[in-house]
């Protein structure tokens, strides 16, 4: 049993589960379907829009 946010405690769903996963999933893909057609250019710029990750060692992204 999953105990994080409540995920996997109840196995009576108001509907059936396929349904609810086919839903869940359903939903990623109108969300990055959208993100996709309406944010068409960067929002970072600049230096802001190069930064490496934090801890993340320079040397290792500069490797050809």
């Amino acid at each position: 049993m999953i105990l994080a946010h409540g995920v996997g405690s109840r196995t009576d769903l108001p509907v059936p589960r396929a349904l609810a996963l086919y839903g869940a999933g359903l939903a990623v893909i109108v969300s990055f379907l959208t993100l996709l057609l309406l944010w068409r250019e960067p929002k970072l710029r600049g230096a802001a829009g190069g930064r490496t990750a934090a801890g993340t060692p320079r040397k290792t992204h500069d490797q050809r």
